[in-house]
Formats: C-alpha cells, sequence, structure tokens
C-alpha cells in the first residue's frame, strides 16, 4: 500500500505528480498485471484543503476585479435580493 501524505499544497506539483504516478502506473499495469495494488489511498491534510479553499477564493475574486475594472461585470438584482431575504424569516 503506497500512501502520500500531502502537508503542503501546490496545485500545479500535486497535478503533475498525479500525472506522473498515473502513467507510471499504466506502464507497469501493462507489465505485470497482477502487481496491482488496490489499497493505495492519499490523504490530504485540513492545512492544505485550507489552502486550496483559499487559493479557488482569491482566484473568483480576482476574476470579479477584473470584471468590474473591464466594465464586464453583469449584476444580477434577483440573486442578490433573493440572497438578501434568505437570511429573513417569512412573517406571519
Amino acid at each position: 500500500m503506497t500512501v502520500m501524505k500531502i502537508t503542503t499544497f501546490d496545485s500545479n506539483t500535486i497535478k503533475e505528480s498525479y500525472l506522473k504516478r498515473s502513467e507510471t502506473d499504466a506502464k507497469s499495469t501493462r507489465k505485470d498485471k497482477t502487481s496491482i495494488s488496490k489499497n493505495d489511498s492519499v490523504s490530504i491534510s485540513e492545512d492544505a484543503l485550507a489552502l486550496s479553499e483559499a487559493e479557488n477564493k482569491n482566484t473568483k475574486v480576482e476574476s470579479i476585479k477584473s470584471s468590474i475594472e473591464n466594465g464586464t461585470y453583469k449584476i444580477a438584482p434577483k440573486v442578490i435580493a433573493e440572497k438578501i431575504l434568505s437570511g429573513f424569516e417569512p412573517l406571519e
């Protein structure tokens, strides 16, 4: 069983490692189908998950900033109103 623990997060490095591992596994599978391990697992630390979420938020913020600066940001008043109203309890 191979265990890969990720303590720091860099999405490109992880992607490259995964692709390299997939290619290696594919080659070894072709050579010897009896040596396949079905118990491999990957665990990602809570810090890495938090960094991933932060990276996604930063990307979204940068995208919105760029749209606003370019004048291409579309405001959806109905969506905004629904989100505001969802925080209130209905009147009886």
